[in-house]
């Protein structure tokens, strides 16, 4: 599948083509969807592969977090999901957690870098707004980076959850 999206983005932005993993590998993306496919690869596409030693091993290791997690949707963020609510992804809006934040400090998905989003969709939907309530409830004037400080939210939130759930 050398004309993808997901294949065409990994060619121009890092110089990878399919010929650069094992068979293995391939074969367990092609076992995916195209849209699945996609999404994995341009996934790939937005890290920084400098320090990637094993390019089959880390693609496995996305298709393997792939299948565990729900995923932002991609063709949302470009603004080209048709599907709507029958979409399988997250879509990053129209909760009560984004409406305030909206509303509060005019932040939308678009404020966030994917890495951040795709880490927030992994949670579910009811502590997904829990966190972004969190956020807007935070003085954000003197945030530069609000990606990286929602994923250091998320991170609290994950231990507070960790220790409450140890409680006996």
């Amino acid at each position: 599948r050398g004309a993808s999206l997901g294949w065409e983005a990994l060619r121009e932005v890092w110089g990878i083509s399919p010929v650069d993993f094992d068979q293995a590998a391939l074969e367990t993306l092609a076992a995916r969807s195209a849209r699945q496919q996609d999404e994995i690869l341009l996934t790939m596409t937005a890290i920084d592969l400098t320090t990637v030693c094993n390019l089959s091993a880390y693609l496995s290791c996305l298709i393997k977090e792939y299948e565990q997690h729900s995923q932002v949707c991609i063709h949302f963020l470009a603004g080209v999901c048709e599907r709507g609510e029958r979409c399988g992804a997250v879509h990053p809006e129209g909760t009560p957690g984004w409406a305030l934040l909206r509303q509060r400090w005019g932040v939308s998905h678009r404020s966030f870098d994917y890495a951040a989003l795709s880490y927030l969709c992994k949670l579910p939907s009811e502590e997904r707004d829990l966190v972004l309530a969190t956020l807007a409830n935070m003085d954000l004037r003197s945030i530069q980076n609000l990606s990286a400080y929602l994923s250091r939210i998320i991170r609290k939130h994950d231990a507070y959850l960790a220790r409450r759930q140890a409680r006996p």
